[in-house]
């Protein structure tokens, strides 16, 4: 039986797949880090909360990928139940203008909008900013 090769294209999407995943982790670990929900301010450890999107990931690769745009969540009920279940836009918006400032929030969305194509080399240099940064604050602690 022959040996099946992969084409050039499938390997380089492999590639690529591997950056973004790489880069998702860090910046996921870098924005938990502290311990501490956006919400409720409870100090519950990097391990509990989940790293959110203010602007939905789906958007684009900007908005994946930008850092004032990841939030750190405790689990279940802020994450889940308040964020995506009950909570008015109105009370959103106030956590959002809290965090990063609406002028803020409306960049990312515009941003997100536009085809941000990375390469291998762009998610190379994010997963190196990334992980200064988690360094960066460990140091500081």
């Amino acid at each position: 039986m022959a040996k099946r090769t992969m084409g050039r294209k499938t390997a380089e999407k492999r590639t690529l797949k591997r950056w973004k995943f790489l880069c998702w982790e860090m910046l996921s670990k870098w924005k938990r880090k502290g311990g501490v929900c956006f919400i409720c301010g409870k100090t519950v450890g990097s391990k509990k909360l989940n790293a959110h999107h203010l602007v939905h990931k789906a958007q684009g690769n900007y908005a994946k990928f930008e850092p004032d745009n990841i939030v750190p969540m405790c689990g279940y009920y802020c994450h889940t139940m308040l964020w995506h279940g009950k909570m008015p836009w109105d009370k959103q918006r106030d956590y959002i203008d809290k965090w990063i400032g609406l002028e803020r929030y409306w960049e990312i969305r515009r941003e997100s909008h536009k085809s941000h194509q990375y390469k291998a080399e762009d998610y190379e240099k994010m997963l190196k900013y990334f992980t200064e940064q988690y360094e960066q604050e460990e140091e500081e602690i």
